[in-house]
């Protein structure tokens, strides 16, 4: 086991004071080859705690909600199916809410679950570990799906009857979401990290002629 938790931050985006969004940040307990479901449960719990502290730290408004990290979920069904697991589904359960719609923008950009952790590459007909310097042997060739930038996008819009011109919309693109390698060359190790990072990119508009970007 390890000690887990949350860095949440309130981004306010200008002088308004309902300009702004929340960005949740975890990273929760890993699975090991011989650990069973004991920490399969450890993760289930620190998933509904994480769903149970959103909701707490957003509920008195209706903001836009940013949760991004190494959820250590195996989206995938198989190393051939990037389908959704039963782990999968039950992640999307827990973080179930009725203000938002929960939007895995990762797999809407992909159409499925892409490999980001024990990725493979294939070489005269094998397959073969992309990454062995970072990745434990248990978990090369795995091709597991663990990284997530989920956009929680409110169901109920404010102010409804202030013109466009004077509100500040949020819109979180999947089309713009994609796998960060972090491959690198003349060093000891071949990635940064042993699982890929994933990007989006954030629009903000502040009227219709004003804009502007923040890439995660």
């Amino acid at each position: 086991l390890a000690a887990k938790g949350v860095i949440y931050a309130k981004i306010q985006i200008d002088a308004r004071p309902d300009a702004y969004f929340h960005v949740f940040l975890t990273h929760t307990q890993a699975s090991y080859a011989d650990s069973g479901v004991k920490l399969l449960n450890v993760r289930a719990g620190q998933l509904k705690l994480l769903s149970q502290f959103i909701e707490k730290k957003t509920r008195h408004d209706d903001q836009p909600v940013v949760l991004l990290g190494d959820l250590n979920v195996n989206g995938r069904q198989s190393r051939e199916s990037n389908e959704d697991s039963d782990e999968y589904l039950f992640l999307m359960e827990t973080l179930k809410n009725p203000r938002f719609r929960v939007r895995d923008l990762l797999k809407e950009a992909c159409n499925g679950h892409p490999i980001t952790f024990g990725d493979v590459i294939e070489k005269a007909g094998k397959i073969h570990p992309r990454e062995t310097q970072l990745t434990d042997k248990d978990e090369l060739l795995s091709q597991q799906r663990l990284d997530y930038i989920f956009y929680l996008e409110p169901k109920k819009v404010k102010n409804e009857d202030v013109p466009t011109d004077d509100k500040c919309p949020f819109e979180c693109m999947s089309e713009t979401t994609q796998i960060e390698e972090f491959f690198v060359e003349r060093k000891l190790y071949s990635q940064l990290s042993d699982h890929y990072g994933v990007s989006t990119l954030m629009k903000f508009y502040r009227n219709r002629c004003a804009e502007f970007d923040i890439d995660i």
